[in-house]
């Protein structure tokens, strides 16, 4: 038997507002740039589903008969009536969602207007639920983001190698795109000075090409150590997930 939640979420009205807070979120990514990922979408969902629990879960309980229920969507609110029964007695229960906002899913939201005779309970077990629910999304999601951050810095430093390894395979070029390279010593100087000048230069290039050797060991190292980090970090983004299945 469904209780008065759970047929509020499932109806359609819910349904295609879950559907254009959505919308509205993938195009306000799209605008910024942003990838707008599956489990975006799960979290703009949820919160649309956590905001009605929140404010309609503290009248019900998941005993609730419901006996009659009907909803509709009328020029952006969505009515809601319904007959519950709760140990023997017959209650009524009224909600109108308010559709509010604008272009984007920051000021889109829904004002509920509630008009039942179901005492409120203020502790609601229902309620507490979704907010455990909730924190453990949190959880996910700031774990989602430690991801994608080495995943992002892994590609950065991957990149870096890329241009560091070319570098390494043309060190005169890396010499003729240097300062040092436009320097030039008086021709009136000793063969002494001449040969100390020879021989600075030819250190100047050798640290040169040492640099960008080590450049690439740096980020061979980094992208190790990334790498490793990403694996601890995936694992515990696995675990979070499978403790809300």
């Amino acid at each position: 038997m469904k209780n008065l939640i759970n047929q509020i979420l499932e109806s359609q009205e819910i349904l295609d507002h879950q559907n254009r807070v959505v919308e509205n979120a993938r195009n306000q990514a799209v605008e910024e740039g942003r990838h707008f990922t599956e489990w975006a979408e799960k979290m703009e969902r949820f919160a649309v589903v956590f905001d009605l629990v929140r404010s309609l879960g503290k009248y019900t309980k998941p005993t609730d008969r419901v006996i009659e229920f009907h909803s509709a969507n009328y020029n952006g609110s969505i009515e809601i009536t319904a007959k519950i029964e709760r140990d023997g007695k017959s209650y009524y229960f009224s909600t109108s969602l308010i559709l509010a906002g604008g272009y984007n899913v920051q000021v889109l939201h829904v004002r509920y207007l509630t008009d039942t005779n179901l005492p409120k309970d203020a502790k609601s077990a229902l309620v507490i639920e979704w907010n455990n629910k909730r924190k453990a999304m949190n959880k996910v999601d700031r774990k989602r983001e430690d991801v994608e951050r080495l995943e992002n810095y892994i590609s950065e430093e991957e990149l870096r190698l890329i241009e560091r390894t070319a570098k390494s395979k043309n060190l005169e070029q890396v010499w003729l795109d240097s300062e040092y390279s436009k320097w030039t010593w008086n021709e009136g100087c000793t063969m002494k000075e001449g040969a100390e000048y020879d021989a600075f230069i030819s250190k100047i290039k050798a640290d040169q090409g040492q640099r960008v050797f080590r450049d690439i060991e740096n980020s061979e190292n980094r992208i190790k150590s990334l790498n490793r980090d990403l694996i601890k970090e995936s694992k515990k983004l696995e675990n979070l997930t499978n403790e809300m299945k």
